[in-house]
């Protein structure tokens, strides 16, 4: 994925990709915003990952920088509110083809 998203940037702004765990990386430099995308941190699990996770991220900023955290917590009324008794069956949406592969790719959706 690092290797993808360099091949992506080549054009941007020096950008550093590195790969570390988010509860112990060191960059031994401070940052006036930090990004955690994509639901990443709610792969952490356990209160004590979330809380070194964070407290990494305050080492990292400077006094006045920001934090932005992409969360989802759907509202328990919707989740309640979905069937339980009825599934659709997946119906396929579309085919191509890799295009370095070859590899045929089916997409459905239910």
């Amino acid at each position: 994925m690092i290797t993808f998203a360099q091949s992506k940037t080549t054009e941007a702004s020096p950008i550093q990709w590195l790969r570390a765990d988010m509860r112990s990386f060191e960059l031994s430099r401070t940052f006036d915003l930090a990004l955690v995308p994509a639901y990443s941190f709610q792969l952490l699990l356990t209160g004590s990952d979330q809380t070194a996770c964070l407290r990494q991220i305050a080492r990292h900023l400077k006094s006045d920088a920001c934090l932005s955290l992409h969360l989802e917590q759907h509202n328990a009324d919707w989740l309640a509110s979905l069937p339980s008794h009825k599934f659709t069956p997946f119906e396929a949406s579309g085919e191509t083809s890799h295009p370095s592969t070859g590899q045929r790719i089916r997409v459905s959706y239910a």
